[in-house]
């Protein structure tokens, strides 16, 4: 099982639980995840992240302050998965699996980071 619970509403909106991946953070965080792994996805497309940041907030509105750590933890999220997942490898314990992650998310840090915050503020947010 994949962890993933997803909802379908019958217009069209979806709602996803991601049960692998609960932490206790302020919301921000999940929102920073959730445009980590979409636009990742997605070949870091702004438009992907424009979107679900519109949706959320007309549901929930961030602060300026929450929208303005949104890059940092986009970044901090793919550091940090890069960093454990060699961290397994060098300890010999890492299967194909956890081999292709860091090396995938290292190309989506990388890509993040050639992005840089003004563009991803500029596109995603809006300002």
């Amino acid at each position: 099982s994949s962890g993933i619970n997803a909802e379908y509403g019958e217009d069209g909106e979806v709602g996803v639980i991601d049960f692998n991946d609960l932490i206790l953070a302020p919301r921000v965080v999940d929102v920073g995840h959730c445009l980590a792994y979409l636009m990742g996805s997605q070949g870091l497309n702004t438009e992907v992240g424009r979107c679900i940041l519109e949706g959320y907030r007309e549901v929930i509105a961030l602060t300026p302050e929450e929208e303005g750590i949104l890059y940092d933890i986009i970044i901090s999220r793919f550091a940090l998965s890069c960093a454990l997942g060699q961290k397994h490898i060098e300890e010999g314990h890492a299967n194909d699996y956890v081999v292709k992650c860091v090396k995938d998310n290292t190309v989506v840090l990388t890509g993040f980071l050639d992005m840089g915050r003004r563009t991803f503020e500029r596109e995603v947010l809006g300002r």
